[in-house]
Protein backbone atom coordinates (compact mmCIF):
# COMPACT_ATOMS: atom_id res chain seq x y z
CA UNK A 1 0.00 0.00 0.00
CA UNK A 2 0.94 3.99 -0.33
CA UNK A 3 2.88 5.38 2.47
CA UNK A 4 0.98 7.82 3.99
CA UNK A 5 2.84 10.35 5.94
CA UNK A 6 0.49 11.91 8.02
CA UNK A 7 -0.12 8.87 9.67
CA UNK A 8 3.39 8.64 11.36
CA UNK A 9 2.56 12.20 12.28
CA UNK A 10 -0.18 10.90 14.25
CA UNK A 11 1.95 8.29 15.45
CA UNK A 12 4.44 10.67 17.10
CA UNK A 13 1.27 12.84 18.88
CA UNK A 14 -0.39 9.36 20.37
CA UNK A 15 2.99 8.18 21.58
CA UNK A 16 3.85 11.60 23.25
CA UNK A 17 -0.37 11.52 24.68
CA UNK A 18 0.94 7.90 26.16
CA UNK A 19 4.36 8.98 27.60
CA UNK A 20 3.09 12.24 28.98
CA UNK A 21 0.28 10.42 30.98
CA UNK A 22 2.97 7.99 32.33
CA UNK A 23 5.49 10.60 32.89
CA UNK A 24 4.27 13.91 33.67
CA UNK A 25 6.48 16.51 32.64
CA UNK A 26 3.81 19.70 33.18
CA UNK A 27 3.81 20.90 36.83
CA UNK A 28 0.28 22.17 36.18
CA UNK A 29 -3.04 21.02 34.26
CA UNK A 30 -3.53 22.57 30.91
CA UNK A 31 -7.05 22.30 29.13
CA UNK A 32 -5.24 19.32 26.86
CA UNK A 33 -5.20 16.89 30.26
CA UNK A 34 -9.28 16.81 30.19
CA UNK A 35 -8.91 16.10 26.86
CA UNK A 36 -6.57 13.41 26.43
CA UNK A 37 -5.21 10.61 28.31
CA UNK A 38 -3.19 8.01 28.15
CA UNK A 39 -6.02 5.39 26.73
CA UNK A 40 -6.16 7.95 24.04
CA UNK A 41 -3.26 7.70 22.28
CA UNK A 42 -3.57 3.60 22.78
CA UNK A 43 -6.60 3.99 21.22
CA UNK A 44 -5.92 5.71 18.30
CA UNK A 45 -2.44 2.84 17.88
CA UNK A 46 -5.15 0.18 17.44
CA UNK A 47 -7.44 1.92 14.75
CA UNK A 48 -3.99 2.92 13.00
CA UNK A 49 -3.11 -0.65 13.06
CA UNK A 50 -6.89 -1.82 12.08
CA UNK A 51 -6.80 0.34 9.27
CA UNK A 52 -3.41 -0.46 7.81
CA UNK A 53 -3.18 -4.20 8.09
CA UNK A 54 -6.43 -4.53 6.32
CA UNK A 55 -5.51 -2.34 3.97
CA UNK A 56 -2.56 -4.62 3.33
CA UNK A 57 -4.52 -8.06 3.49
CA UNK A 58 -7.41 -6.54 1.62
CA UNK A 59 -5.04 -5.34 -1.33
CA UNK A 60 -2.91 -8.67 -1.11
CA UNK A 61 -6.36 -10.51 -1.46
CA UNK A 62 -7.52 -8.98 -4.91
CA UNK A 63 -4.14 -9.21 -6.18
CA UNK A 64 -2.80 -12.34 -5.30
CA UNK A 65 -3.37 -15.77 -6.98
CA UNK A 66 -1.62 -17.55 -3.98
CA UNK A 67 -3.31 -16.32 -0.43
CA UNK A 68 -1.36 -18.79 1.22
CA UNK A 69 2.38 -16.96 0.49
CA UNK A 70 0.56 -13.55 1.25
CA UNK A 71 -0.84 -14.85 4.31
CA UNK A 72 3.26 -16.33 4.91
CA UNK A 73 4.63 -13.01 3.97
CA UNK A 74 2.39 -10.90 6.43
CA UNK A 75 3.59 -12.61 9.29
CA UNK A 76 7.02 -13.20 8.40
CA UNK A 77 6.80 -8.77 7.55
CA UNK A 78 5.06 -8.98 11.01
CA UNK A 79 7.92 -11.20 12.82
CA UNK A 80 10.67 -8.65 11.13
CA UNK A 81 8.41 -4.89 12.65
CA UNK A 82 7.95 -6.11 16.08
CA UNK A 83 9.66 -8.91 17.35
CA UNK A 84 13.46 -8.51 17.31
CA UNK A 85 13.18 -5.05 19.42
CA UNK A 86 10.64 -6.55 21.89
CA UNK A 87 12.53 -9.46 22.63
CA UNK A 88 15.51 -7.99 22.95
CA UNK A 89 14.41 -6.28 25.50
CA UNK A 90 12.67 -8.37 27.49
CA UNK A 91 15.59 -10.50 26.95
CA UNK A 92 17.70 -8.14 28.70
CA UNK A 93 15.36 -7.60 31.58
CA UNK A 94 15.45 -11.05 32.25
CA UNK A 95 19.34 -10.82 32.73
CA UNK A 96 19.24 -7.65 34.62
CA UNK A 97 15.92 -8.47 36.46
CA UNK A 98 14.81 -5.23 37.57
CA UNK A 99 12.11 -5.35 40.56
CA UNK A 100 12.36 -9.18 40.15
CA UNK A 101 11.03 -8.98 36.31
CA UNK A 102 11.72 -12.59 36.12
CA UNK A 103 8.52 -13.21 37.82
CA UNK A 104 6.65 -11.37 34.72
CA UNK A 105 8.88 -12.29 31.72
CA UNK A 106 6.73 -15.42 31.05
CA UNK A 107 3.77 -13.31 30.20
CA UNK A 108 5.99 -10.92 28.23
CA UNK A 109 7.59 -14.10 26.86
CA UNK A 110 4.44 -15.16 25.39
CA UNK A 111 2.20 -11.98 24.99
CA UNK A 112 -0.10 -12.72 27.63
CA UNK A 113 0.66 -9.94 30.18
CA UNK A 114 -3.17 -8.35 29.23
CA UNK A 115 -4.24 -11.52 30.53
CA UNK A 116 -2.23 -10.92 33.48
CA UNK A 117 -3.59 -7.81 33.98
CA UNK A 118 -7.18 -8.96 33.61
CA UNK A 119 -7.46 -11.94 35.69
CA UNK A 120 -4.78 -11.11 38.40
CA UNK A 121 -5.98 -7.29 38.53
CA UNK A 122 -2.52 -6.00 38.77
CA UNK A 123 -0.38 -4.72 36.65
CA UNK A 124 3.33 -6.11 35.77
CA UNK A 125 6.22 -5.08 37.64
CA UNK A 126 8.40 -3.40 34.80
CA UNK A 127 6.59 -3.76 31.97
CA UNK A 128 2.93 -2.47 31.95
CA UNK A 129 2.26 -0.72 29.22
CA UNK A 130 3.42 -4.16 27.31
CA UNK A 131 -0.72 -4.87 27.62
CA UNK A 132 -1.82 -2.88 24.12
CA UNK A 133 1.72 -4.40 22.19
CA UNK A 134 -0.28 -8.40 23.71
CA UNK A 135 -3.24 -6.90 22.59
CA UNK A 136 -2.32 -6.35 18.68
CA UNK A 137 -0.63 -9.61 18.67
CA UNK A 138 -3.32 -11.81 19.70
CA UNK A 139 -5.49 -9.81 17.27
CA UNK A 140 -2.36 -10.23 14.19
CA UNK A 141 -3.42 -14.14 14.88
CA UNK A 142 -7.05 -14.53 13.54
CA UNK A 143 -7.59 -11.39 11.65
CA UNK A 144 -5.22 -12.68 8.31
CA UNK A 145 -7.24 -15.69 8.52
CA UNK A 146 -11.10 -14.10 8.63
CA UNK A 147 -10.36 -11.62 6.17
CA UNK A 148 -8.38 -14.59 3.78
CA UNK A 149 -11.93 -16.97 4.54
CA UNK A 150 -14.86 -14.99 3.58
CA UNK A 151 -15.43 -13.96 -0.37
CA UNK A 152 -14.50 -11.08 -1.59
CA UNK A 153 -16.55 -7.66 -1.13
CA UNK A 154 -18.09 -9.59 1.94
CA UNK A 155 -15.49 -9.10 4.53
CA UNK A 156 -17.27 -5.94 5.84
CA UNK A 157 -20.42 -8.26 7.39
CA UNK A 158 -17.57 -9.65 9.44
CA UNK A 159 -15.66 -5.99 10.24
CA UNK A 160 -18.82 -5.17 11.85
CA UNK A 161 -19.61 -8.42 13.59
CA UNK A 162 -16.37 -8.37 14.81
CA UNK A 163 -17.11 -4.41 16.14
CA UNK A 164 -20.26 -5.17 17.98
CA UNK A 165 -18.27 -7.76 19.58
CA UNK A 166 -16.23 -5.47 21.17
CA UNK A 167 -19.10 -2.86 22.39
CA UNK A 168 -20.56 -6.01 24.23
CA UNK A 169 -17.25 -7.27 25.67
CA UNK A 170 -16.97 -3.59 26.99
CA UNK A 171 -20.35 -3.72 28.13
CA UNK A 172 -20.09 -6.62 30.22
CA UNK A 173 -16.33 -6.22 31.50
CA UNK A 174 -16.65 -2.65 32.65
CA UNK A 175 -18.71 -4.23 35.06
CA UNK A 176 -17.47 -7.61 35.98
CA UNK A 177 -13.18 -6.81 36.02
CA UNK A 178 -11.33 -3.03 37.11
CA UNK A 179 -9.17 -3.69 34.12
CA UNK A 180 -11.20 -4.29 31.62
CA UNK A 181 -9.60 -2.12 29.28
CA UNK A 182 -6.38 -4.53 28.66
CA UNK A 183 -8.96 -7.30 27.58
CA UNK A 184 -8.49 -8.23 23.71
CA UNK A 185 -12.35 -8.44 23.21
CA UNK A 186 -12.76 -5.04 24.76
CA UNK A 187 -10.45 -3.88 21.88
CA UNK A 188 -11.65 -5.27 19.06
CA UNK A 189 -14.01 -2.43 18.69
CA UNK A 190 -10.98 -0.30 17.95
CA UNK A 191 -9.18 -2.53 15.90
CA UNK A 192 -12.23 -3.52 14.22
CA UNK A 193 -12.72 0.38 13.51
CA UNK A 194 -9.88 0.55 11.73
CA UNK A 195 -10.51 -2.16 9.56
CA UNK A 196 -13.89 -0.54 8.68
CA UNK A 197 -12.36 2.46 7.48
CA UNK A 198 -10.17 0.25 5.17
CA UNK A 199 -12.81 -1.24 3.88
CA UNK A 200 -14.54 2.14 2.86
CA UNK A 201 -11.16 3.87 1.78
CA UNK A 202 -10.80 0.95 -0.97
CA UNK A 203 -14.08 1.25 -1.72
CA UNK A 204 -15.55 4.64 -2.52
CA UNK A 205 -13.22 7.11 -4.52
CA UNK A 206 -14.77 10.49 -3.33
CA UNK A 207 -14.56 10.63 0.68
CA UNK A 208 -14.41 14.37 0.71
CA UNK A 209 -17.13 15.08 2.46
CA UNK A 210 -16.23 12.42 5.28
CA UNK A 211 -12.63 13.96 5.59
CA UNK A 212 -14.63 17.31 6.17
CA UNK A 213 -16.62 15.62 8.96
CA UNK A 214 -14.17 13.66 10.50
CA UNK A 215 -12.02 17.50 10.79
CA UNK A 216 -15.04 19.29 12.34
CA UNK A 217 -15.49 16.29 15.04
CA UNK A 218 -11.67 16.62 16.04
CA UNK A 219 -12.37 20.64 16.27
CA UNK A 220 -15.48 19.97 18.21
CA UNK A 221 -13.77 17.34 20.41
CA UNK A 222 -11.10 19.68 21.33
CA UNK A 223 -12.76 22.54 21.75
CA UNK A 224 -15.39 20.52 24.12
CA UNK A 225 -12.43 19.30 26.20
CA UNK A 226 -11.46 22.68 27.06
CA UNK A 227 -14.88 23.39 28.09
CA UNK A 228 -14.78 20.71 30.23
CA UNK A 229 -11.26 21.81 31.52
CA UNK A 230 -12.59 25.49 32.51
CA UNK A 231 -16.49 23.96 33.64
CA UNK A 232 -16.00 20.63 35.31
CA UNK A 233 -18.94 18.20 34.24
CA UNK A 234 -19.51 14.85 35.86
CA UNK A 235 -20.07 12.90 32.35
CA UNK A 236 -21.56 9.48 32.11
CA UNK A 237 -18.44 6.59 31.66
CA UNK A 238 -19.81 5.63 28.56
CA UNK A 239 -20.67 8.50 27.23
CA UNK A 240 -16.98 9.83 27.79
CA UNK A 241 -15.92 6.07 25.53
CA UNK A 242 -18.42 7.37 23.17
CA UNK A 243 -16.80 10.54 22.71
CA UNK A 244 -13.33 9.40 22.31
CA UNK A 245 -13.92 6.41 20.15
CA UNK A 246 -15.71 8.98 17.72
CA UNK A 247 -12.61 11.39 18.30
CA UNK A 248 -9.80 8.84 18.00
CA UNK A 249 -11.48 6.99 14.82
CA UNK A 250 -12.12 11.22 13.06
CA UNK A 251 -7.90 11.10 13.84
CA UNK A 252 -7.34 8.23 11.56
CA UNK A 253 -9.35 9.27 8.67
CA UNK A 254 -8.86 12.42 8.74
CA UNK A 255 -4.79 12.10 8.74
CA UNK A 256 -4.88 9.04 6.33
CA UNK A 257 -6.73 11.42 4.10
CA UNK A 258 -5.15 14.79 4.26
CA UNK A 259 -2.47 15.93 1.91
CA UNK A 260 -1.54 19.05 4.13
CA UNK A 261 2.07 19.78 4.56
CA UNK A 262 1.38 20.71 8.09
CA UNK A 263 1.03 17.14 8.83
CA UNK A 264 3.99 16.05 6.96
CA UNK A 265 6.09 17.78 9.22
CA UNK A 266 9.82 16.42 8.84
CA UNK A 267 10.25 15.94 12.99
CA UNK A 268 7.12 14.63 13.63
CA UNK A 269 7.00 11.98 10.42
CA UNK A 270 10.25 10.87 12.39
CA UNK A 271 8.95 11.00 15.49
CA UNK A 272 6.68 8.69 14.30
CA UNK A 273 8.87 6.27 12.05
CA UNK A 274 10.52 5.35 15.67
CA UNK A 275 7.55 5.43 17.71
CA UNK A 276 7.44 1.80 18.11
CA UNK A 277 10.50 1.97 20.28
CA UNK A 278 9.57 5.30 22.18
CA UNK A 279 6.30 3.06 23.34
CA UNK A 280 8.53 0.47 24.67
CA UNK A 281 11.18 2.24 25.98
CA UNK A 282 9.27 5.36 27.80
CA UNK A 283 8.18 3.33 30.76
CA UNK A 284 11.43 1.71 31.04
CA UNK A 285 14.00 4.97 31.45
CA UNK A 286 13.07 4.85 35.18
CA UNK A 287 16.00 2.46 35.77
CA UNK A 288 18.77 4.42 33.64
CA UNK A 289 17.71 7.94 34.64
CA UNK A 290 17.43 6.38 38.39
CA UNK A 291 20.76 4.99 38.23
CA UNK A 292 22.82 8.01 36.07
CA UNK A 293 21.54 10.60 38.42
CA UNK A 294 22.15 8.60 41.65
CA UNK A 295 25.66 9.14 41.42
CA UNK A 296 25.87 12.68 39.71
CA UNK A 297 22.79 14.95 40.56
CA UNK A 298 20.97 13.44 42.83
CA UNK A 299 18.79 16.31 43.54
CA UNK A 300 17.35 15.61 39.77
CA UNK A 301 15.29 12.80 41.13
CA UNK A 302 13.80 14.47 44.17
CA UNK A 303 12.28 16.68 41.28
CA UNK A 304 9.55 14.78 39.78
CA UNK A 305 8.86 16.73 36.71
CA UNK A 306 12.74 17.66 35.94
CA UNK A 307 13.29 13.59 36.40
CA UNK A 308 10.88 12.68 34.01
CA UNK A 309 11.99 15.00 31.25
CA UNK A 310 15.61 13.36 31.43
CA UNK A 311 13.33 10.29 30.78
CA UNK A 312 11.87 11.43 28.07
CA UNK A 313 14.97 12.52 26.49
CA UNK A 314 16.42 9.64 27.28
CA UNK A 315 13.74 7.47 25.60
CA UNK A 316 14.25 9.92 22.87
CA UNK A 317 17.66 9.15 22.19
CA UNK A 318 17.56 5.35 23.02
CA UNK A 319 14.94 4.92 20.28
CA UNK A 320 16.89 6.92 17.72
CA UNK A 321 19.63 4.68 18.23
CA UNK A 322 17.58 1.28 17.97
CA UNK A 323 15.95 3.01 14.73
CA UNK A 324 19.26 3.32 13.12
CA UNK A 325 21.27 0.94 14.32
CA UNK A 326 19.17 -2.09 14.69
CA UNK A 327 15.43 -1.96 13.63
CA UNK A 328 15.64 -0.79 9.94
CA UNK A 329 18.87 -2.49 9.62
CA UNK A 330 16.47 -5.59 10.30
CA UNK A 331 13.40 -3.93 8.43
CA UNK A 332 15.59 -4.63 4.92
CA UNK A 333 15.03 -7.77 5.05
CA UNK A 334 10.77 -7.22 4.44
CA UNK A 335 11.76 -5.89 1.34
CA UNK A 336 12.33 -10.15 0.61
CA UNK A 337 9.16 -10.92 1.73
CA UNK A 338 6.20 -9.42 -0.87
CA UNK A 339 2.45 -10.15 -0.66
CA UNK A 340 2.25 -11.26 -4.24
CA UNK A 341 4.30 -14.05 -5.70
CA UNK A 342 6.28 -13.18 -8.78
CA UNK A 343 5.31 -16.92 -9.78
CA UNK A 344 1.80 -15.72 -10.76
Amino acid sequence: MKYIKSLDTLRAISVFIVVFHHLPVLPFATPLSSIFNGITGVDIFFIISGFLITTILLQAKQESSNLWFSLKSFYIRRFLRIFPLYYSVIILLYILNPHNYRNDFIYDLLYVSNFYMGYQGNFTSVTPHFWSLAVEEQFYLFWPLLIFILPKRKEWIMFWVVFMAGIISYVYFIKHNPFFGAKTFVNLSYLSAGAIWAYIKITYSDLTILKRFSLIFIIIFIFFGTFLFFNPLNLNNHFHKLINFLFCWSCVIYFSLSESSLLHNKLLVYLGKISYGIYVFHFLMIFPVAIVFKYTFPEVLHNLYLSNLFKIIFCVMVSIFSWHFFESRILKLKEKFTYISNKQ
